[in-house]
């Protein structure tokens, strides 16, 4: 007989087959939970904002990433003066695809900002995992300016 831990681990059962869609099942609802919060932490955002500013959630999905389990991180882009850009995206993606959406929803050239987490500017090929992210970390747009 199959039954669910509720731990992300599923006892033995009948046959692996049963086991892994169990298992599967079990996955999934974690998944669900997870971006559950995700969307509550930006309900959050949104209601503490400043009056007249608005937030958007984008979801980047991670099709083509070598580990098929999705690890969500909930991402805020913040430019002065504009509204807040909220990503929804897998930990191994890399930010060049937070970055070319940005601008093209801005309607920015993409050369043109620049992109910096805790004062470092960030390499389009880095994940936020190799930058080291965690959940609801704020990423600042600017301006890129040449000279002085």
């Amino acid at each position: 007989m199959e039954r669910s831990l509720g731990n992300g681990w599923c006892s033995k059962a009948a046959s692996p087959q049963a086991n892994a869609i169990a298992c599967q099942n079990e996955r999934q609802i974690a998944e669900q939970k997870k971006i559950t919060r995700h969307l509550h932490h930006l309900s959050l955002y949104s209601t503490m904002g400043m009056a007249g500013t608005e937030t958007k959630l984008v979801i980047l999905s991670s099709v083509g990433c070598e580990n098929s389990r999705p690890d969500p991180i909930l991402l805020r882009v913040q430019k002065q003066k504009e509204d807040d850009v909220c990503y929804l995206l897998d930990r191994r993606v890399p930010l060049g695809a937070l970055m070319a959406d940005y601008c093209c929803r801005r309607g920015l050239p993409y050369d043109a900002v620049r992109f910096t987490y805790e004062g470092t500017r960030i390499l389009e090929a880095k994940s936020a995992e190799d930058v080291g992210m965690d959940d609801e970390d704020v990423i600042d747009a600017w301006a890129d300016q040449l000279g002085g």
